[in-house]
């Protein structure tokens, strides 16, 4: 488990898109954030729990919400496809807690 100081997240962060995205690139590696991140790898299983575990504990928080936003480039005509393909097959609408 990562430790709060490991974290890379801070208001630097929200300077421009690329430090906001190297804050989501686990050890600067673009392979692990594929796999990990992505939908596609292991059908998209850790981004799920990731997200319905960030679900779950914004619920718990009595001023907290969770907004989540996934990023498609358009470099791939498949992009919102495969974001689709990953939303249904894990029922998010019907798994994640509101």
């Amino acid at each position: 488990k990562q430790s709060t100081d490991e974290l890379s997240g801070n208001h630097n962060m929200f300077a421009n898109f690329a430090n906001f995205n190297k804050g989501f690139t686990p050890l600067g590696s673009r392979a692990l954030k594929k796999l990990f991140l992505g939908t596609e790898q292991l059908n998209g299983e850790y981004l799920f729990e990731l997200t319905k575990s960030c679900a779950e504990s914004s619920r718990d928080e009595a001023d907290a919400f969770l907004e989540p936003r996934f990023s498609v480039y358009g470099n791939n005509r498949g992009g919102w496809a495969a974001l689709a393909k990953w939303y249904r097959h894990w029922q998010v609408d019907k798994t994640i807690p509101a």
